[in-house]
């Protein structure tokens, strides 16, 4: 108890240390463009290092250059307020991109979206190379980071990501085992399944059960073709719901759970590795 109690006052500590330094450090974008469903923006984080990033929504309400704020921090590559949100010693910031990038919607401002959002971070920062196990992570509100990675491109690194929420990204060595990247992508899967039953009727609640439990059997089986087809047909059952089957809408007010945005994002990323 006293070690947890002393663990729990170091991370108090740094957090709040980190959060300082970093708040200094905000830096926002140089330009942003907003269309209708889209956001870019262009930000110089360093004299080394600039990032693009792309958002883009399938229907999005309030979308404006007022509703939503994008900043991007240096900080630490041993920033213990960003890797204590990280589950596993293998995942670590990358040392050529100590970059934490926030993107904020205003709460009162009207903001909103339906279903999957995409983000897109481009970087010279990073010469990424085939095999270089670069990922793009997200957190929300203070949370954990988890694996959102759907396309990393080789070149100047480019990574894609799928959220149903917001609001934090880093770039990340992601250098842990297939297993246990695998074995956090399904209980992710879970958790999001159990935290959100109210959401769905029963027969679909059955149906999403009974599809992970497949799915996991196949990963245990390390039969991985299979469980990549298990996780396209997946993908293609929560894309064909609609908001009256399955929650799917998230607001800067963040009182709604986006559960169809949310399972979206780990399946793909699923794919993602399992293609690997």
């Amino acid at each position: 108890m006293i070690i947890k109690s002393k663990r729990i006052f170091l991370f108090f500590i740094g957090a709040i240390s980190i959060m300082w330094a970093t708040q200094s450090l905000a830096v926002a974008p140089i330009n942003m463009l907003v269309s209708e469903n889209k956001l870019q923006a262009s930000i110089p984080v360093s004299p080394a290092i600039t990032l693009d990033v792309t958002v883009e929504f399938e229907n999005s309400v309030g979308l404006n250059a007022d509703s939503i704020v994008v900043e991007a921090f240096l900080i630490p590559v041993n920033d213990i307020s960003v890797l204590s949100r990280i589950n596993s010693s293998a995942v670590n910031l990358h040392p050529d991109f100590p970059v934490l990038l926030r993107i904020s919607p205003k709460e009162g401002k009207g903001f909103s979206f339906e279903g999957l959002a995409s983000v897109e971070i481009y970087t010279k920062a990073i010469d990424y190379q085939s095999g270089m196990p670069a990922k793009i992570f997200t957190a929300h509100a203070g949370g954990d980071f988890e694996d959102i990675t759907s396309m990393v491109s080789a070149g100047s690194l480019r990574a894609r990501g799928n959220m149903g929420r917001f609001s934090d990204f880093i770039i990340v060595l992601d250098e842990r085992s297939l297993q246990e990247d695998i074995e956090s992508k399904l209980a992710r899967i879970e958790q999001i399944l159990t935290l959100n039953q109210i959401g769905f009727n029963g027969i679909l609640l059955n149906q999403l059960q009974a599809a992970t439990n497949v799915l996991e059997t196949a990963v245990l089986l390390n039969n991985v073709d299979q469980a990549l087809l298990l996780t396209d047909n997946f993908i293609h059952l929560i894309d064909g719901l609609d908001g009256a089957q399955i929650d799917n809408v998230w607001r800067s007010s963040n009182d709604l759970v986006n559960v169809k945005g949310d399972l979206l994002s780990v399946l793909k990323a699923l794919r993602y590795r399992l293609r690997l």
